[in-house]
């Protein structure tokens, strides 16, 4: 069966039950179950269903969808939806035909699979089993049992994996991965029609390109676009240069697909942490990564996040690309090749701390949600402090050839002396305390996004939108992102840490490391000052071509698409997987 069909676009019924039903009384499958107040339901023929989503599953009320009147479930025959829905599919998988299945409230095979039991606990192993039931349950604890009095035929659980904290809390510190900070600023636009035809061709390197200033020729100072570009961003920056592309600018377009992983109850979005396993296919690139949202660190609002990142591919596939099913797994049961991981213990460690969860307790974590986005993708590259100052001793050596100088050249002038002189003493700073150099290279990545987010229960184990329009899809976005380059927010950082260090162990002089601290801090708030000017850049394009701009977004694409998924579903206490 397909999950897909669960409801259709209106919220109404799909053909999902009646196709389990076709199958399931085909194969002459009776189902027993148990309807408050105590009232027994046989499902054994096509009018036993038809009856029982008539009363059950199909809403009577006109201001009521089948799907609100599906949730209810619950409350009307004492199954969560959630159960149901699994209930049937093991059922119309199995090679079951001539049985009449006793599901009742108290048959063993109910209680075996917890199908009466408050939320969705579906075959899961109950706390009562002791804390190493996925491994060697408690003595006595049954796995299986019968379907019906005096039959053979056996409902038996299979036992999955999950993260085991005695096991994963003792893994070492990392021997590879990653950590780092992301500052970041965001911008999200409706997707309509036009605007979603039409972004690929907006999405371009266009608004940066006058930031490059190498071999400027003619009066480049009345050009009063590229004047109020210049004066916009606080450091000399300019796009990564490709001499291939027309214009002659580095524009990489990739394709994401994402797995967000998080338990039934969504303990990792209460406490602000996500969990994803990514392919990119193009650059034979996968990973892991676990990140946890911060709050802001500045007066300015920006977002602060702290990653864990895992580079799966070369370390644990050589040049194998692995599927994102095998990185899932990876990443849902903290290990592969028998080794634990480390960032399934920072998880783990942290929820800890949070008080969501026990040190005793498991943790099962499940395919969340999709994601699937289309990238174009540049970055804005530090000029090196020996090109500006060669460029400040051109035009100061130009103006001195002119009388009166025209008022753009000589901001021109004043505002490159003010970056010489900024640049050279966090330089020195930044030398000082450990890099061997000063920042040039990659300093802001920007991104330029088209994602839709997909409920994984549309697609077979394997299975994964390769495109937009697919199964699966609850909603879409546009957005313009920019962050620090780890190549410029480590140096920073680490810098700033070092000398807070000095500073807390009252070593040195005092005053000096304040003032350098300080010096590499204002360093630091330019670059973020530069990553909201990036995006607004490209806000003012996109709205001067007619978007409409969406405040208040999160900034997570995870957090964005969990409101996808719960939107239109009522009182749920969660998106359900297989709805679509």
């Amino acid at each position: 069966m397909s999950f897909g069909e669960i409801f259709a676009a209106d919220q109404g019924l799909g053909p999902y039950f009646e196709r389990c039903a076709d199958t399931l009384f085909s194969r002459n499958i009776v189902l027993l179950l148990t309807a408050k107040p105590g009232i027994d339901l046989e499902l054994g023929s096509a009018e036993d269903w038809q009856e029982f989503e008539t009363r059950y599953l199909r809403s009577g009320n006109t201001g009521e969808t089948d799907r609100a009147r599906a949730e209810m479930l619950a409350d009307t025959l004492g199954i969560a939806f959630g159960n149901f829905v699994r209930l049937l599919d093991d059922i119309v998988a199995s090679t079951l035909s001539a049985v009449r299945c006793d599901l009742r409230m108290l048959s063993p095979a109910a209680q075996l699979l917890r199908l009466y039991e408050p939320g969705e606990a579906y075959a899961l192993i109950p706390a009562s089993a002791g804390e190493d039931a996925f491994i060697k349950p408690r003595r006595g604890w049954p796995w299986k049992a019968p379907l019906a009095v005096g039959t053979d035929n056996e409902a038996e659980l299979a036992v999955t994996p999950a993260l085991f904290p005695r096991f994963i809390l003792n893994v070492p510190e990392p021997l590879f991965g990653r950590d780092r900070e992301e500052f970041e600023a965001h911008a999200d636009f409706e997707p309509d029609a036009t605007s979603w035809a039409q972004f690929r061709n907006l999405a371009t390197v266009q608004p940066w390109i006058k930031l490059d200033l190498a071999g400027l020729s003619g009066n480049f100072w009345e050009d009063e676009e590229r004047v109020a570009l210049v004066l916009r961003f606080r450091n000399p920056l300019h796009l990564e240069t490709d001499p291939t592309e027309n214009p002659p600018y580095h524009f990489n377009r990739e394709n994401f697909l994402d797995a967000y992983l998080d338990s039934e109850d969504r303990v990792l979005m209460r406490g602000k942490l996500s969990l994803r396993a990514r392919v990119r296919q193009e650059q034979r690139r996968a990973l892991v990564q676990f990140r946890e949202d911060r709050p802001d660190l500045s007066a300015g609002g920006r977002i602060v996040r702290s990653e864990w990142e895992r580079r799966i591919q070369s370390e644990y596939f050589g040049d194998t690309m692995p599927s994102l099913d095998q990185l899932s797994a990876i990443a849902r049961f903290g290990y592969t090749g028998g080794a634990p991981l480390p960032e399934a213990r920072r998880l783990l460690q942290k929820l800890i701390d949070l008080g969501l969860h026990d040190r005793r307790n498991n943790l099962y974590l499940t395919h969340d949600l999709t994601i699937y986005q289309e990238r174009r993708r540049t970055n804005l590259q530090l000029d090196t402090l020996l090109d500006v100052r060669q460029r400040l001793a051109n035009w100061e050596q130009l103006a001195g050839t002119m009388n009166p100088v025209p008022p753009n050249l000589d901001r021109l002038i004043t505002h490159v002396r003010a970056q010489v002189s900024r640049l050279t003493d966090v330089a020195a700073i930044l030398v000082k305390y450990g890099f061997r150099r000063m920042i040039s290279a990659e300093a802001i990545l920007i991104s330029q996004d088209r994602w839709c987010v997909y409920e994984p229960g549309a697609y077979a184990a394997g299975q994964w939108p390769t495109g937009f329009d697919q199964p699966g899809e609850r909603g879409r976005g546009i957005r313009i992102e920019a962050e620090l380059d780890q190549n410029s927010s480590d140096q920073v950082q680490l810098s700033i840490e070092a000398i807070q260090a000095l500073i807390d162990q009252g070593t040195g002089d005092i005053p000096a490391l304040i003032r350098e601290k300080g010096i590499v801090k204002a360093f630091q708030d330019d670059l973020l000052a530069d990553v909201k000017s990036t995006v607004e850049l490209q806000r003012d394009r996109l709205a001067g071509s007619g978007y409409t701009e969406i405040s208040g977004m999160p900034f997570s694409k995870n957090a964005v698409a969990q409101a996808f998924i719960a939107h239109g579903q009522g009182g749920f206490r969660r998106g359900h997987r297989y709805w679509i």
